[in-house]
């Protein structure tokens, strides 16, 4: 059986690069958004699902909050209050649009045992982010998975739309080097793809002759068949 060809899209916050034509082409079978992450931002028009962490969910679908808790919760953890508003009113009007909505667990110990499977020595201490998680649970299904918009060089700050103040690289419940040191293990081992993740924040879709050797054969030929 041919395995699902599925991009999670993750929320790494660009200022000049558009992927729509990457995200809307026919050759993804499956789309993946994550938490905050609407189609918006030059991340196509296609919705796909959205896989929410636990507070995400219940605040805005299993038990929606009014807007001014909201902006009281999430300011508080450095996301901009017109951000906010912003995804309150677009995700109303447009949550009916994507194919599901769900909650994505995330166990420090299944995504281990995933991991031990692969013969992995990176290990994750603390709890995985919601993508993080998704990409476990998405190898568990068996699909051919490919990455954008996470971080994956250590060096890098991790910024995500709607976030003026970033406190994630010291967050007690998630490590950013764990992350990244999982992501780059599985992308080395051709066990996920995280190509586009490589893609330099340009007008113009292309990577950088720095980054050749991390490239898939595979990202080099979509981009190739996208920018004729």
């Amino acid at each position: 059986m041919t395995k699902k060809r599925t991009l999670i899209i993750g929320n790494k916050k660009y200022s000049n690069l558009d992927i729509s034509q990457l995200v809307d082409s026919d050759y993804f079978d499956e789309i993946y958004r994550c938490n905050f992450g609407l189609p918006k931002f030059n991340t196509g028009s296609r919705f796909g699902t959205l896989a929410m962490c636990s507070h995400i969910y219940e605040f805005f679908v299993q038990k929606p909050r009014p807007l001014s808790e909201i902006i009281t919760l999430y300011t508080k953890d450095g996301f901009d209050k017109k951000f906010l508003k912003e995804f309150d009113h677009n995700f109303k009007e447009q949550k009916s649009q994507f194919d599901r909505i769900y909650y994505q667990k995330s166990s420090i110990n299944y995504c281990n045992r995933v991991l031990s499977k692969y013969k992995s020595s990176p290990r994750f201490l603390k709890q995985p982010r919601t993508g993080h998680a998704l990409i476990f649970e998405l190898l568990q299904q068996n699909k051919d998975i490919f990455v954008f918009g996470f971080t994956i060089n250590q060096g890098e700050n991790r910024e995500s739309y709607g976030v003026f103040t970033n406190h994630s690289d010291k967050s007690p419940y998630h490590s950013k080097k764990e992350e990244i040191e999982v992501l780059n293990w599985l992308h080395k081992s051709g066990i996920i793809d995280t190509s586009f993740c490589y893609l330099k924040d340009k007008k113009s879709i292309h990577f950088n002759k720095e980054d050749e050797s991390l490239i898939s054969p595979r990202a080099k030929d979509i981009l190739r068949s996208l920018i004729k």
